[in-house]
């Protein structure tokens, strides 16, 4: 398990989205070789996000994203 610093722009809904992608990015790197995910390895990895043009994250996206999702009102209770 790992920590996501949180931002104040960001939702439960943009925190899954980063859990989604955090968790997909490694799981071929990691757990196909038995190795945990831990965090001072995800420092050093490059994780592929939704930026504006401005360079900041697009945490409106996430959320737009994780909402337009079939079912994703049964994701967070």
């Amino acid at each position: 398990m790992f920590l996501i610093n949180w931002h104040e722009a960001m939702t439960v809904y943009s925190g899954l989205f980063l859990k989604v992608i955090i968790e997909k990015c490694f799981e071929k790197k990691y757990k196909s070789h038995g190795r945990e995910l831990v965090q001072s390895k995800l420092i050093r990895e490059a994780i592929p996000v939704p930026k504006k043009s401005d360079g900041q994250l697009d945490w409106a996206f996430m959320d737009a994203y994780i909402k337009s999702v079939p079912y994703s009102r049964n994701l967070i209770t």
